[in-house]
């Protein structure tokens, strides 16, 4: 069976050593004009590698299954959705393996202090040698 997993990590710190092959640096855009602009630094893609988690990891997400199929585990269209604030329930799609999907997992909150790193995990252990092309698209508040 192939799958498409989760996770999310916080920890003190700047957990991002290197971007590598592929990496790229995002520019955060605020939807407010007024008032200072974000302090957060934002790395998408390539082959990324992140420091040594520290004992004071806070595993927010451990390891949650986004999509399982007999084959193919992911399909190109597929969409994959962390709602963070809530732990409700919501109506789930079942897959079709050849067909893409929209897959909406709730999350409990997920609060990043000054002087944090947030890390959201996405593998496909299916394709693991042949990778894998996203396009992240991230929305937070700051207060």
């Amino acid at each position: 069976m192939t799958s498409v997993q989760m996770a999310v990590v916080r920890v003190q710190g700047n957990r991002l050593s290197a971007l590598g092959t592929g990496g790229a640096l995002l520019s955060p855009v605020k939807s407010n004009s007024a008032g200072v602009g974000s302090n957060a630094i934002i790395s998408s893609g390539g082959q990324m590698t992140a420091t040594a988690a520290t004992g004071a990891a806070v595993n927010i997400i451990g390891n949650r299954l986004i999509r399982t199929a007999a084959a193919p585990a992911s399909v190109t269209g597929d969409e994959y959705i962390l709602q963070f604030g809530s732990v409700d329930g919501v109506l789930t799609q079942t897959p079709v393996a050849a067909q893409p999907g929209k897959f909406l997992e709730p999350a409990p909150p997920f609060i990043i202090n000054p002087g944090e790193s947030g890390l959201i995990y996405i593998w496909f252990p299916a394709i693991a040698t042949t990778g894998v092309t996203l396009l992240p698209e991230i929305g937070w508040w700051e207060r």
